[in-house]
């Protein structure tokens, strides 16, 4: 399996590479407000994966309750694709207390919008916690996709256990300095 990305340019126009599985980057957040570039992210951050990989080695359950990104998305690395809050959150915690259900399959969960959380932070934050306690043993991925930068979505447990923030234009500096801090907004 090959988790080897290119996740675009900084500052100095210089690309940014990653290995999801040796940097042990196991839950991204992609932060930014509508039309900000977060769906051509992700879209492009699963292309290279699928890419390297087959399915056997890669697959990806998509918990998209704003149903557009993935809609037409028919691909044999999809497991599943869930559409609405309460199963989705059902899935997520059977996902925390299963563990490393993958075998040597990495599975990528693509969460969009965090609905979930309006069906309990509590339970949310619970299953997130047990898949990523292992994260070394443990080949699922969290991608997690919002452009609702708030205490409410991204509360501090969540926040605290994030390997990796991409954050997109932010429509207000309070959501920039809640994401970024004071010093970076």
């Amino acid at each position: 399996m090959d988790l080897k990305v290119n996740l675009g340019i900084d500052k100095q126009d210089k690309n940014v590479k990653v290995d999801l599985a040796k940097d042990n980057i196991h839950f991204i957040i992609l932060v930014g407000s509508s039309g900000s570039g977060k769906s051509v992210f992700h879209y492009h951050l699963y292309k290279q994966l699928a890419e390297n990989n087959s399915p056997e080695d890669l697959g990806f359950i998509l918990f998209d309750m704003t149903r557009t990104d993935f809609s037409g998305w028919q691909s044999p690395f999809v497991i599943d694709r869930i559409l609405d809050a309460e199963p989705a959150l059902s899935e997520f915690e059977q996902l925390g207390k299963q563990g490393n259900l993958t075998g040597k399959k990495a599975v990528f969960v693509h969460i969009e919008e965090m609905n979930m959380l309006s069906v309990s932070a509590t339970r949310f934050e619970d299953a997130l916690a047990n898949i990523l306690k292992e994260k070394r043993d443990n080949n699922i991925y969290v991608v997690f996709s919002t452009s609702r930068p708030s205490v409410d979505v991204l509360t501090s447990k969540i926040r605290s256990m994030v390997d990796l923030k991409v954050v997109f234009n932010l429509t207000s500096k309070i959501d920039s300095e809640f994401m970024l801090g004071d010093d970076s907004a």
